[in-house]
């Protein structure tokens, strides 16, 4: 009489498709970490690398020399941060990986480019430009100082010899 009850066979059903349910997020979960982990192996392998080592060192070395009113520059090792920093933001890459391993390369970069990159936003009217580098210094400037980054750039001339 509409009596609503279930039997063991429901039972064992409906909790097969929970524990079916649990597995695929857990491994979802697992996928999407492990995707993380070998996305920044790869970044960081490309940041790494002689071709990025002698572009960074040759970027620095311009930095230093102050670049004020240019903005004919090689800012690969720029654009190489904005994608980190744009990965980061979607949540494409492992958080505590790239705070680790970049932060300080983001905010000395950043900050000794800053002149540049407003430059380049005001010639190309393109305020979006290298706004995820931004961002990204922005929430790690707190963690260094001027003298930190003073030594960073300097260090970073030294890559390619």
């Amino acid at each position: 009489m509409g009596e609503i009850y279930m039997t063991i066979g429901d039972v064992a059903a409906i909790s097969a498709v929970f524990v079916t349910l649990f597995a695929v997020i857990w491994q979802t979960i697992s996928a999407r970490k492990l995707m993380a982990r070998q996305l920044f192996l790869q970044l960081y392998a490309q940041y790494e690398s002689e071709v990025m080592q002698r572009k960074r060192a040759a970027f620095a070395r311009r930095l230093i020399d102050d670049v004020t009113g240019t903005t004919d520059i090689d800012d690969t090792v720029l654009v190489f941060l904005e994608t980190l920093a744009s990965m980061l933001h979607e949540k494409l890459i492992d958080r505590e990986l790239i705070w680790t391993t970049f932060s300080i390369d983001i905010c000395t970069y950043w900050s000794k480019s800053e002149k540049y990159i407003k430059r380049v936003r005001q010639k190309t009217n393109d305020s979006s430009l290298f706004d995820e580098l931004e961002r990204a210094y922005n929430e790690l400037r707190p963690k260094t100082n001027d003298e930190v980054i003073e030594y960073y750039i300097y260090m970073e001339t030294l890559r390619s010899d």
